[in-house]
């Protein structure tokens, strides 16, 4: 079951690649493939894991690559109407990026330990500054989930390359010493909290940059987005007291 599972996302990171499918094909795909990470994500295995840690990273990377193409690019030419195709565009990738942050938040829901992962598409994600309204919306409902997948997981990703110096140590973990392949190894509470918060400090530093730099409307009522993003800031800088209220006591 699992084996099938594996190539069954083999195939829609395939799919993925090509960038030829519709709209509605591609969904499919999608919430086929979301469907199987859950599985993995909540009864961790060897198998499961092997499927989370081969797969995870280039299934979300592929999404988030899906922000900056421009879909309509390629039918440009046999459509005359290109106010309607670039509106297209735009509509899926409002779509897509709440596809991409729900099941983000999905995932540090399910398993606090990819925590460290999360963080780090957000903070990619952020490259897409049209979706940071967004993105700082879904950053209010996760970050608790975030910081508490932080500081208490004990487990981490990292890219195998030749160069790492993991590498070196790769069997530990498994035979399979594939330089493309993610994997798991256990790291110390200490290691976690510097590399977590490091993380999501950027992640914040990023959204105050963005919000001081990005070219709003100047009056405020011209442009709810902006108020949306600091009212929403106020309140993930309120969770977070609260939170390390609560873990101090």
């Amino acid at each position: 079951m699992l084996k099938n599972e594996k190539k069954r996302i083999q195939k829609i990171i395939q799919l993925l690649e090509k960038n030829d499918e519709d709209e509605e094909t591609l969904i499919a795909h999608i919430n086929e493939a979301e469907h199987i990470f859950f599985k993995c994500f909540k009864n961790e295995n060897k198998i499961k894991n092997q499927i989370i840690n081969t797969y995870f990273i280039p299934y979300v990377s592929l999404l988030c690559e899906k922000l900056s193409n421009d879909r309509s690019s390629s039918n440009s030419s046999n459509n005359n109407n290109n106010n309607n195709s670039m509106n297209e565009n735009y509509i899926f990738k409002e779509k897509l990026i709440v596809i991409i942050l729900s099941f983000l938040y999905s995932i540090v829901r399910i398993n606090k330990n990819y925590a460290y992962l999360v963080v780090s598409f957000l903070v990619n994600l952020l490259e897409e500054k049209d979706y940071i309204a967004k993105i700082v919306e879904y950053l209010k409902k996760i970050n608790i989930y975030l910081l508490n997948g932080l500081l208490f997981s004990k487990k981490k990703i990292h890219f195998r390359n030749g160069n790492s110096n993991e590498s070196s140590s790769g069997n530990e973990n498994g035979k399979n010493n594939n330089k493309n392949e993610y994997y798991t190894n256990d790291e110390t509470h200490l290691d976690n909290l510097k590399q977590g918060f490091n993380d999501y400090v950027t992640l914040k530093a990023k959204v105050f940059n963005m919000l001081s730099n990005y070219q709003f409307s100047s009056y405020i009522n011209d442009n709810p987005y902006k108020y949306d993003i600091i009212k929403n800031l106020m309140t993930i800088l309120t969770k977070e007291i609260f939170f390390f209220f609560y873990i101090l006591k």
